[in-house]
């Protein structure tokens, strides 16, 4: 397997390259999932971000979940549902370089009241095996 098709725009998980502007989304569910990246540390747990309308999902670093945790006062993930959030993309340093990361706007948007929605994640913790897919965010 090539790495562009695990890693590229394309695949399940949110990437920089697809916010191209700030944009805004509501939190539909937040799932924990675990994966072994085969780097001899052990399986890793994430947490996961699915909005409403939307198919790809946010993985969330340390610094993103305490940016929402900051901005709702909640540190509980079932009270972020509901919740509707700007993404926009900053340059970070990795190492030794900068590179782009998608971050939480540092003040909520105006909250709108959606209608209600059957989640349509469980919220199990799952492992993920294969992260690629064709479905756009």
């Amino acid at each position: 397997m090539k790495i562009t098709e695990v890693y590229s725009a394309s695949g399940g998980f949110l990437k920089a390259d697809d916010i191209t502007k700030p944009t805004t989304a509501t939190i539909e569910s937040v799932e924990m999932v675990t994966k072994d990246y085969n780097d001899g540390k052990g399986p890793k747990s994430q947490l996961v971000l699915h909005f409403v309308g939307k198919e790809k999902v946010l993985g969330l670093n340390f610094t993103n979940a305490n940016k929402i945790v900051e901005l709702t006062g909640k540190d509980d993930t079932d009270e972020w549902i509901g919740v509707t959030i700007k993404l926009f993309v900053e340059k970070v340093k990795v190492g030794t370089e900068m590179k782009p990361s998608i971050r939480i706007w540092p003040e909520l948007p105006e909250q709108v009241t959606p209608e209600p929605v059957e989640p349509t994640h469980t919220g199990k913790v799952i492992a993920y095996e294969d992260e690629s897919s064709d479905i756009p965010f």
